[in-house]
């Protein structure tokens, strides 16, 4: 926390220096404290698969899903609209993060331009939206003249209608790793998860890089970096037990040849 604010504060200052309202950036002066890297937890393939399976039943699996799946931030898959998603192209374009500020509930825009994206969908999602949207009309049934959803057309909501909490996303995330025991991750860590389980498919650090959102395919590299050296050398030991077997051959038959 205490360098965040320091980076926050020095960042005004600097806008304050070139403004000419103060001489120099003092928050410059200051060494902010030194932070461990966090380390990246992620679900494995089978974890995925587990984890899904332990969604299944409950009623924010298409939120779940949708996030592990384009590895989206939990502020762009509460801010996710309908009208964000074009069925017919197989296309999902991430426009909004839904943010809860002081009880007051709003969509704002991504801070970069990379995070403003436009994702294909895979089948699989395709599938899990679908079931979602049939979901939500039958709410929007059952609760009549409670429903509150407003102009906005949030993808995932409560049961009448209105923005979720993310605390509530949490708990209900935990909860489905306990019953499911699973390991016990954060809920951005499916961003990271998504991210893992395309390294391991040998996907190009480019492509992950657009479906994530990242400035820059060096963030990726930088983030994610460690992963793609694991899959290079599992490619070799993949590859070397493919073809040694042959290179062995080869090499204990060359010496016959010679002699003939």
């Amino acid at each position: 926390m205490v360098k965040h604010i320091h980076r926050t504060l020095c960042t005004a200052l600097e806008v304050a220096v070139r403004y000419g309202s103060v001489p120099r950036n003092v928050a410059k002066l200051v060494d902010p404290p030194h932070v461990p890297k966090a380390e990246i937890r992620f679900f494995t393939m089978q974890e995925a698969r587990d984890f899904l399976a332990a969604a299944k039943e409950h009623r924010l699996y298409a939120l779940y899903a949708v996030t592990l799946a384009l590895g989206l931030r939990l502020g762009e898959a509460l801010g996710l609209r309908w009208c964000d998603i074009d069925f017919d192209r197989g296309l999902l374009t991430v426009r909004y993060g839904l943010q809860r500020i002081k009880g007051q509930v709003d969509l704002v825009e991504p801070k970069s331009a990379s995070s403003r994206r436009t994702v294909t969908l895979p089948a699989f999602a395709i599938s899990v939206l679908r079931y979602r949207q049939a979901k939500q009309n039958e709410e929007r049934q059952v609760a009549g003249s409670s429903w509150k959803g407003n102009s906005w057309g949030l993808v995932n909501t409560s049961t009448v209608g209105t923005p979720l909490f993310a605390r509530n996303v949490h708990r209900a995330f935990k909860s489905i790793l306990l019953h499911g025991d699973l390991p016990d991750v954060r809920i951005h860590d499916l961003r990271h998860s998504a991210a893992a389980i395309l390294i391991a498919q040998g996907v190009n650090a480019r492509a992950i890089s657009d479906l994530l959102g990242h400035s820059a395919v060096s963030f990726t590299l930088q983030v994610y970096g460690h992963l793609m050296e694991e899959t290079k050398q599992e490619v070799a030991a993949q590859m070397d037990a493919v073809l040694n077997p042959v290179a062995t051959s080869v090499a204990t038959q060359a010496p016959r040849r010679l002699a003939n």
